[in-house]
């Protein structure tokens, strides 16, 4: 059996803060398993989850791009 995670070590892991966890819960993005009242999630998913959810890196503007004024 996979081992589960609670709200808090993802919150931990990936070093976010627990409602942002409960926040991706509830809108769908993340999905958990219940125990009862307590959301359980498995590697799998938080894996699948960052994928879709990793940040893409912008394009930050050069000095001389920027106008002076």
């Amino acid at each position: 059996m996979e081992k589960m995670y609670s709200t808090r070590e993802v919150a931990e892991m990936l070093r976010i803060h627990e409602s942002t966890v409960y926040r991706a819960t509830w809108r769908g993005d993340l999905k958990p398993h219940r125990a009862g009242k307590q959301l359980r999630f498995t590697q799998a998913q938080l894996d699948l989850w960052i994928r879709q959810n990793a940040a893409t890196p912008r394009k930050m503007p050069r000095l001389s791009e920027i106008g002076t004024g």
